[in-house]
């Protein structure tokens, strides 16, 4: 019994040292000229548990370098066991990456990466060891959007406005509804995201104040995604290109509205907009980058 006890205390005192110890912003050679970009970044405190580890370089790298024991990642509170994962080099993007076959546990973590060499023509340019820690949390992150917890349905539905436990303006279920739904969109799944969470916005400001000048938020909205459209039709020969285009990347087919105007009060608030704004002449918004409250041409789609 004294040996047990003996070891459980052991056990405690060892997870209190290494949460004390642990550092997130200790790295090695994270900064080097030759490095284009890290993902997941240096002390990134919100990295997703299926992350693939990726290493852009501004040269071009000599492949044989690349080695099954070139890049080790390892969780920080269990540095016994390895990470098994696959090492792989993306030749058009001068990147490494390396996937593991499982997804990660909660917790800190530790990417070293070593013996990356350019190839001959670029020989003068060095590149060092680098090594950098991030941190994988108990939430669910789909696409880079952290989801908000489920709220109790009676509960949410029980005021005008509902939960919303972080602040950004969309109700939780429906900000749940939309990451959700638009990641399984095979087409601009971050860009829908991104449109779809201000529409969520636009309405929650109109259910709080149904009046005209609630209408700003929905055509800021809309004038974004006009901005989108236009972007990636100005190039098209016709009217009919342009509009099969919108129609196949329009987005995840589900009812967003049903799910923002889901109670009697709810409704009734749209019904107190519509009034307001009935008989008014508004001018269109112009479709531009500056109406969306993202920077969609930095989600990289």
């Amino acid at each position: 019994m004294r040996k047990l006890l003996t070891a459980l205390i052991m056990i405690s005192l060892t997870t209190i040292m290494i949460a004390k110890e642990i550092d997130l912003t200790k790295s090695k050679g994270a900064e080097q000229e030759r490095i284009v970009s890290l993902h997941p970044e240096p002390a990134q405190n919100d990295v997703t548990k299926d992350i693939m580890t990726k290493v852009v370089f501004d040269v071009a790298l000599d492949a044989k370098h690349i080695k099954k024991n070139d890049i080790t990642l390892e969780k920080l509170s269990d540095k016994k066991r390895k990470i098994i994962g696959t090492i792989a080099y993306l030749a058009d993007e001068k990147a490494v990456t390396f996937k593991p076959n499982t997804p990660l546990e909660v917790g800190y973590y530790e990417i070293k990466i070593k013996s990356i060499k350019p190839i001959k023509e670029e020989k003068k340019e060095k590149i060092k060891e680098i090594k950098y820690r991030f941190y994988v949390p108990d939430v669910e992150i789909i696409n880079g959007y952290i989801l908000p917890p489920e709220p109790d349905e009676t509960i949410n539905n029980s005021t005008l406005l509902g939960i919303d436990s972080n602040n950004n303006g969309v109700r939780d279920d429906v900000e749940r509804l939309i990451i959700i739904e638009e990641a399984k969109n095979p087409n601009f799944p971050k860009t829908h995201t991104a449109i779809s969470l201000q529409y969520g916005q636009a309405w929650q400001k109109m259910i709080e104040n149904p009046t005209v000048e609630s209408r700003k938020f929905l055509e800021d909205a809309s004038a974004c995604k006009w901005y989108f459209s236009d972007k990636n039709t100005k190039n098209f020969n016709n009217y009919s290109q342009s509009r099969k285009w919108r129609i196949e990347n329009d987005g995840a087919d589900y009812n967003l509205e049903d799910k923002i105007f889901n109670t009697k009060e709810r409704i009734e608030r749209r019904f107190q907009f519509n009034e307001a704004c009935s008989g008014h002449i508004f001018d269109l918004r112009k479709a531009e980058l500056n109406a969306c409250q993202t920077d969609i041409d930095k989600l990289g789609e």
